[in-house]
């Protein structure tokens, strides 16, 4: 799978190479290589370092290494070299050295490899001694003749000694990171050498001998394709190549030599701003936003977490306190946390009656009606009727109390009462609105008396009278159903009816005296008798 994506993103790589490069593209096997390696970085393992510089000395030189690095805390050089990373050579050292560099900086180890080529002083000798001929030679001649002109026009062109450019071809350097490379130039014979610079920065110098070229940041241009796979993770390597010409002229010689410097961007983590503490209030909405900026323009991601919801979340009551959130953010390659603040101050909320309804109650029952009551603060709550219609509706101990009277509705239509109900914690409140229908509840009448009230007697076709005093509660029309033996009911609205019996014995007369749904009834035992002549 690794290598599989190291493919795609080579191929991708190769394809947009020319969007994160600057002036001439330069591309061999140490930058391929170098590339291959920052993809291994993916995989946290450590990449074989590269050489960072060359440097080329003569047998009998003293050269040091030291002024090639900065930034670190503590630096290491392995042999030839002493613990200063310093060489005097010698005869008999010729020969190159890869030379290992360990540097210490932040608790992080660095390695480094410096080429030194040490090369033989034989040649340089041989110019020399053929120089001090030549000039023992023009010595000669001169005594001789006197005539010094005429030996200068005898010295052909060809017999001229050029000047010597003493450089290595390339180095490699990350932004904002000092390069430092011996770059020597002379004469062999003493002459004066005029030195001219094609493509050198601005910012480069050459001082005692030595290169020196600081690039700094954004040296080198991101491309989009490296900053979209930055923010995936994968680091794609950009660089800039600085392709440079030396040439030294001394006696009419002019001597060459091309210098390449690839800089390779680095990146550079996002920048947060100090977050100014959050306050808000229950049930407000908190967003957080911290502000953080890219000093490459490098796409910047974050995410909370050490806080319980999301960046962005709708308070709720019970939510107040002081929380510290921990924010996480990256350019994809750096990342860093930031502490956000958070003050949510508690909000006072009006108490709520859940289970508030209309409510049905028969004339003459107690109505019992528990409420459910919250306050999300969890004050103590208040209930109070503040209106009913002028009807007994009374609320004790978070329950509706209400017994109605007979007489509150009729038998056309139920009483309907409205009722406003107010629950309060002594700050706000709440005002519920509903209504109590009353059911209409039938009496039936009542016979308050009778006549006659004792036993009946009563001769034989002798007219008796029978009466009920009756009265309805609900002041209902009263009608009164008469039953004699031996006769058809009789329907009346008259309280009596006057009988006259023609049989003797015992006779068993009733009356109902009803409302629209009800009746009441009341009986007599009537006792007919027939008088005997003396």
């Amino acid at each position: 799978m690794k290598a599989l994506l190291q493919i795609l993103i080579l191929c991708i790589f190769v394809l947009f190479i020319s969007s994160c490069t600057q002036g001439n593209i330069f591309v061999n096997e140490s930058i391929i290589d170098r590339f291959i390696r920052e993809i291994d970085t993916i995989s946290m393992e450590e990449p074989e370092q590269e050489v960072i510089f060359t440097i080329t000395a003569a047998e009998g030189d003293e050269i040091s290494l030291i002024e090639g690095f900065i930034d670190y805390d503590s630096i290491r050089f392995s042999e030839p070299f002493n613990e200063d990373g310093y060489w005097k050579t010698e005869k008999g050292d010729a020969g190159r050295y890869l030379v290992d560099v360990v540097m210490t900086a932040n608790e992080s180890k660095i390695n480094r490899k410096v080429l030194v080529i040490v090369e033989k002083a034989e040649k340089e000798e041989e110019i020399i001694n053929e120089t001090e001929k030549i000039d023992e030679k023009e010595v000669d001649e001169i005594d001789e003749s006197g005539d010094e002109a005429y030996i200068e026009d005898e010295i052909t062109s060809d017999e001229r000694v050029p000047p010597v450019i003493n450089v290595a071809g390339l180095f490699y350097v990350f932004e904002n990171e000092t390069l430092i490379f011996p770059f020597e130039y002379w004469h062999p014979e003493g002459k004066d050498v005029k030195l001219e610079m094609w493509g050198m920065p601005e910012d480069a110098k050459l001082k005692n001998g030595y290169f020196h070229f600081t690039p700094g940041f954004d040296f080198v241009d991101k491309s989009w394709i490296a900053r979209v796979a930055q923010a995936v993770g994968i680091k794609l390597p950009c660089w800039r190549v600085i392709n440079m010409r030396a040439v030294a002229e001394s006696n009419g010689m002019k001597a060459e030599e091309n210098i390449r410097i690839v800089v390779f961007g680095r990146n550079r983590a996002p920048v947060a701003v100090e977050p100014k503490p959050i306050v808000v209030s229950e049930l407000d909405v908190v967003e957080i936003k911290p502000e953080i900026t890219d000093p490459d323009g490098d796409f910047v991601f974050y995410s909370v977490k050490s806080w319980p919801w999301d960046s962005w979340y709708q308070t709720k009551v019970s939510d107040a306190g002081k929380y510290t959130v921990k924010v996480f953010y990256t350019d994809g390659i750096s990342s860093d946390y930031l502490y956000q603040e958070l003050f949510i101050n508690k909000t006072n909320l009006p108490p709520e009656v859940l289970n508030i309804r209309d409510l049905r109650v028969r004339e003459g029952d107690l109505l019992r009606y528990e409420l459910r009551i919250i306050d999300p603060n969890n004050d103590p709550v208040g209930l109070h009727i503040t209106d009913s219609a002028g009807y007994p509706v009374r609320v004790r101990n978070n329950t509706i109390l209400f017994k109605p009277d007979f007489n509150v509705s009729s038998i056309e239509e139920n009483t309907i009462i409205p009722v406003l109900l107010t629950a309060s914690d002594g700050k706000l409140k709440s005002t519920y609105e509903f209504s109590i229908e009353v059911i209409n509840v039938n009496r039936a009448p009542v016979i308050l008396n009778f006549s006659p009230e004792d036993r009946a007697v009563v001769e034989v076709l002798k007219p008796l009278r029978l009466s009920v005093n009756a009265t309805d509660l609900d002041r209902d029309e009263l009608t009164y159903t008469w039953r004699i033996p031996f006769m058809k009911k009789i329907e009346t609205n008259s309280s009596y009816i006057d009988v006259v019996f023609t049989s003797i014995g015992r006779k068993k007369v009733s009356v109902d005296v009803c409302d629209y749904a009800e009746c009441t009834r009341h009986e007599w035992l009537v006792a007919v008798y027939k008088r005997v002549a003396r």
